[in-house]
């Protein structure tokens, strides 16, 4: 009888939780199984009547799908879809224990990948039999890690633009602080906000008057200057050496 082993996986599920701001933990179940090719032999038949010789016997070839009991180890790792010399995370390798990870009874492996860092791009979980990820790998399956394009909102009080400036103060949602520096006719504002995926976001504000309107209002419209993952500038000029008290208004919305 000759035997060679090929592969057969079904996907389960994968279940993706968050661990922390930026990685998720990706379980996956599958069923670790080989197909065996076999062939038997039918008995050959008698001669016939005219003493001829016997037929030759017949051979049936079949395919068996069992489960997988000789594989003792397993790697994985997680890479980009787009482009899956892009490693994530990974390679590690792992032992197959029956009772443990692995149902011998069933086929049913189940693998945590812990730390996965968030991305915007479709990832691909890789999974190989064996130590190493050398060759086509036995298994892979897409997952998504990115933490969404929700909107974030929160606000800081910047008080006076220019001459009379003084610091800034009240940052809530988002915002987790700020700082200001100012010549005669200007400031640059400084919006610490929480930790982001990366800058790439937009920022969208608004100016609130906290005084009078018509002080308030005799500044130029804002730009922003810089952006970074834990805060952002604006840049302000005033049209009128007045004393302003204005909060900033601020939504941040990431993007691919």
């Amino acid at each position: 009888m000759k035997t060679f082993y090929g592969i057969a996986l079904f996907l389960l599920c994968f279940i993706a939780s968050y661990s922390d701001i930026f990685a998720v933990d990706v379980t996956i179940k599958t069923n670790l199984m080989r197909t065996r090719t076999e062939t038997v032999s039918a008995g050959a038949t008698s001669a016939s009547c005219g003493g001829g010789a016997p037929a030759a016997p017949q051979v049936f070839t079949f395919d068996v799908t069992v489960v997988d009991s000789v594989t003792t180890q397993f790697t994985v790792r997680v890479v980009e879809k787009e482009n899956t010399s892009v490693e994530i995370l990974g390679p590690s390798t792992h032992a197959i224990v029956n009772g443990g990870n692995y149902n011998l009874a069933t086929g049913e492996l189940t693998h945590t990948i812990t730390g996965v860092q968030s991305s915007k791009k479709i990832l691909l979980v890789q999974l190989y039999k064996g130590n190493s990820v050398s060759g086509t790998p036995y298994f892979e399956q897409e997952i998504s890690t990115a933490r969404g394009t929700k909107v974030q909102s929160g606000v800081l009080d910047i008080g006076d633009i220019g001459n009379n400036s003084t610091g800034t103060s009240g940052a809530g949602g988002v915002v987790t602080g700020g700082s200001k520096s100012s010549d005669a006719s200007s400031s640059t504002i400084t919006v610490n906000i929480e930790t982001q995926e990366d800058a790439n976001y937009v920022v969208l504000l608004t100016m609130q008057s906290q005084g009078s309107a018509l002080l308030d209002n005799d500044i130029q419209h804002p730009v922003i200057i810089s952006k970074g993952m834990t805060s952002f500038q604006v840049y302000i000029e005033q049209t009128a050496d007045v004393t302003q008290n204005l909060r900033l208004n601020v939504m941040i919305q990431g993007y691919q």
